[in-house]
């Protein structure tokens, strides 16, 4: 693998892991997440009824016991889901100051960036603007860890528009285009200009500082 590629994913999953840590850990505190036992007892409902249904649909997988089953499932996903509502709110706010405000006052290094000598910057070659690493910061993210950015927004609103079935099959489309997003960027930057996605869309380039000095 390219030094280069290999030093930009390492920066990128550390950077991408301090903002989940943190902002997992944020959620965990019931003060700022009045959600967090909805979240057990809906997960505690979905494992009860994959426990006691699951088996039965697979020994007598009729249309009524499967649409019974996938209507359940659907169902609890959904409430699973909601009750991490604020979990994926905090996830986007930590992105944004992380990935935005404070790589533009770093001038364009992330914790991780800084660590393999990496730094965004314009196309041009001059200092990154904070509109650069807002529209990055958008297709920002792995479906490793929360997902990427401008998934989870569309996830978010789908939470509020749609219930169940509708719901969960949004989601599977959503989640698709997720990794179709995630793969794109990943082969364009083994490309001859490794750049990204994100700096295609936010007219961005990531340099190689050690080649600067």
């Amino acid at each position: 693998m390219n030094k280069y590629v290999y030093r930009r994913i390492s920066a990128f999953l550390i950077d991408i892991f301090l903002v989940t840590f943190v902002s997992t850990i944020f959620s965990s505190i019931s003060y700022v997440n009045p959600f967090i036992e909805n979240y057990k007892v809906a997960y505690d409902e979905y494992r009860e009824i994959y426990k006691s249904e699951s088996e039965s649909v697979l020994t007598n997988p009729t249309i009524k016991n499967v649409v019974d089953y996938s209507n359940k499932m659907s169902k609890q996903i959904y409430k699973i889901d909601y009750s991490m509502l604020f979990n994926n709110i905090y996830y986007l706010v930590f992105s944004f100051l992380y990935f935005v405000l404070f790589a533009y006052f770093t001038n364009g290094q992330t914790l991780g960036k800084k660590l393999f000598k990496l730094r965004v910057v314009r196309q041009d070659g001059e200092k990154v603007k904070l509109s650069n690493l807002m529209l990055r910061t958008l297709l920002s993210g792995s479906s490793i860890f929360m997902g990427v950015n401008i998934i989870v927004v569309i996830q978010l609103l789908l939470l509020m528009i749609s219930q169940n079935q509708v719901y969960f099959y949004a989601i599977l489309f959503s989640s698709m285009i997720s990794y179709v997003i995630e793969i794109i960027g990943l082969v364009l930057l083994f490309s001859k200009e490794h750049r990204s996605l994100d700096d295609i869309i936010g007219s961005t380039k990531v340099i190689d500082e050690v080649k600067y000095v």
